[in-house]
């Protein structure tokens, strides 16, 4: 059993975004800087409210 820890349950008590990379299953022939890029777009692009889905 975990020791009890403010920052797990403050982490714990609120709603965290599911962030990840919408590239139609293209994953396999990007580059690792194009995967990070589209990475990131995802992350920000969540952050703003504009992400697909």
């Amino acid at each position: 059993m975990r020791a009890s820890n403010p920052f797990f349950a403050a982490m714990n008590a609120i709603a965290n975004p599911q962030v990840g990379v919408d590239i139609n299953g293209d994953v396999g022939s990007m580059n690792d800087d194009r995967r990070a890029a589209a990475m990131a777009s995802s992350i920000v692009a969540t952050y703003r409210g504009t992400a697909p889905g």
